[in-house]
């Protein structure tokens, strides 16, 4: 019993030491922030808690619903290693219809097939197991028919909360039970001579450049300007070209060489891919499901478990990772893979932690929406509760290290956001998020201000 009175008296020593060391710091430096010139028109929210007991230490603004952007990431990736665990693997199939003459494709949401950040995943091997597999019922003499053949629900492939300029950069990828090398090519341009247009040189991989059409509008700027431009997917009328972009903007005479992302869909990727491996093959893109038939399964691929897709979830902020994640958790608890049914998940999570579900306000499991509102207080509960988990080092593990700090970003129009865990110098370990909205000026000018006032806690 003194034991037990002995620890708790130190649990409250230490709250204490809080209050007399940092409160005061802490205000000042709230303050300084709300008072500065770029915070003329904006707001400021914050949320910060002892790791060790989960207490409240200082709040401002809290309960306020901001756009947080990427921070809304840790929610998603919390939320499926709730639901699937952190060895959780997704499974995608491949089967020949022999009959029909179609390589057919049962999917499962898995974002990273042909990803290039493991050794699993990289679409050489893939492909070649497929073709192996394509050759054993006649796949070198005659060609094949593709059928993008999936049981899981095949709707609203992106949020309806985002807006056309991001869907068709590589960020705004959208996501279908077949992914492929992360549904991203890229365009490369170099610059010209001010006020002309850039040079469009080539896509990358080569091979997509015969599904797709590049119109360059993207004018060179000066020295200094960096890379202002965006993709368009546009509509078009050729038969033969699944997409259409315009690539609008402009761009620096300080960059060399961009590497513009663009997004596509994974069955056209594969089918794109195919035709080149299988070279003088014709391999035809049908969207429908053949009945009645009997099929062979020629591959099986299993991805990364979900402890390595959180890794780059987070670490490298992948939108698509997200809105898989998103619908396999709906498709998992739900049996539907709608992303509102994913979101409908979070927010049963939310009242497990006594969290009003317009706390998490959300359109997607990534953050892209600038409808999105999530208040810091959820954004610290969530990872608060995190602590308490199993699977808590590997998410921990998935962090970047910002400042010196284990904490995930997040920014957007105009808005900056903060959340993860830092040590102090009285050793003790802090839960925190902080958001900022509506402000003005340089979002890297905002960036310093918000280390600086988290570095009051170092």
């Amino acid at each position: 019993m003194y034991k037990f009175l002995l620890i708790t008296i130190f649990s409250i020593i230490a709250t204490n030491t809080f209050s007399q060391k940092w409160l005061e710091p802490m205000q000042v430096a709230i303050s300084k922030l709300e008072k500065d010139a770029n915070m003329q028109h904006g707001i400021i929210s914050f949320m910060l808690m002892d790791a060790n007991t989960g207490e409240i230490v200082f709040e401002k603004n809290s309960e306020l619903g901001l756009p947080t952007a990427s921070t809304q990431k840790v929610i998603t990736a919390i939320c499926a290693y709730e639901l699937l665990g952190a060895n959780y693997q997704y499974e995608t199939k491949f089967y020949v219809n022999a009959a029909k003459n179609c390589l057919q494709i049962e999917g499962s949401y898995d974002p990273t097939l042909g990803s290039w950040r493991y050794a699993s995943t990289k679409p050489e091997p893939i492909v070649d197991s497929i073709i192996k597999g394509l050759a054993k019922f006649g796949g070198n003499t005659k060609p094949f028919g593709l059928i993008h053949n999936n049981k899981p629900s095949d709707k609203n492939k992106i949020s309806d909360g985002w807006i056309y300029e991001d869907l068709a950069n590589y960020y705004g990828a959208e996501c279908s039970p077949f992914n492929w090398r992360e549904n991203k090519f890229e365009a490369i341009f170099t610059p010209t001579t001010i006020g002309q247009k850039a040079k469009f040189e080539n896509v990358f991989p080569p091979f997509i450049g015969s599904s797709v059409n590049i119109i360059n509008t993207i004018i060179t700027a000066k020295d200094g300007m960096g890379d202002n431009t965006c993709a368009y997917n546009i509509p078009q009328n050729n038969k033969f070209i699944y997409y259409n972009y315009k690539l609008a903007g402009e761009l620096g005479l300080d960059v060399p060489k961009l590497e513009a992302g663009i997004s596509i869909d994974g069955i056209t990727y594969i089918c794109a891919e195919l035709m080149n491996a299988k070279n003088k093959y014709y391999l035809d893109n049908h969207y429908q499901t053949i009945k009645n038939s009997k099929e062979y399964l020629i591959y099986k691929h299993r991805s990364p478990t979900l402890d390595s897709i959180n890794y780059w979830f987070l670490k490298k902020s992948i939108n698509l990772y997200g809105e898989s994640l998103l619908r396999t958790m709906a498709m998992k608890k739900f049996g539907d893979a709608d992303y509102e049914k994913g979101i409908q998940y979070i927010h049963s999570i939310c009242k497990q932690l006594k969290l009003d579900s317009h706390s998490v306000h959300i359109f997607d499991g990534c953050g892209l929406s600038p409808q999105n509102r999530v208040t810091t207080k959820a954004l610290a509960t969530f990872m608060q509760y995190a602590r308490g988990k199993d699977y808590y080092k590997h998410f921990y593990n998935c962090l970047p290290v910002i400042n010196d700090i284990s904490m995930k970003s997040g920014s957007i129009h105009g808005a900056r956001a903060y959340t993860g865990y830092i040590n102090s110098s009285d050793e003790h370990v802090y839960t925190f998020a902080i958001a900022v909205n509506n402000y003005d000026g340089n979002g890297k000018e905002m960036q310093a201000k918000l280390w600086k006032l988290l570095d009051v806690l170092k």
